[in-house]
């Protein structure tokens, strides 16, 4: 499970933010929303959050070819 967190944090560190951005509003939830925005943004500047999407196109394209 802690593998599965780290991968997602690295390479889908926009759906980590959407999920803090989903949870309901107090202190806490406002300080990970805070983090997960930070740490997309690092995500982004380093090269791993780019990752996600283009694999997906790759699957996508798969998925999409006829035999």
């Amino acid at each position: 499970m802690l593998i599965a967190f780290v991968l997602m944090a690295l390479f889908n560190s926009s759906d980590l933010r959407s999920f803090t951005r989903d949870l309901p509003g107090n202190w806490l939830t406002d300080q990970l929303v805070a983090y997960s925005d930070q740490w997309h943004e690092l995500m982004l500047a380093l090269g791993p959050a780019h990752a996600q999407p283009a694999v997906r196109d790759v699957f996508d394209d798969i998925h999409e070819l006829r035999w």
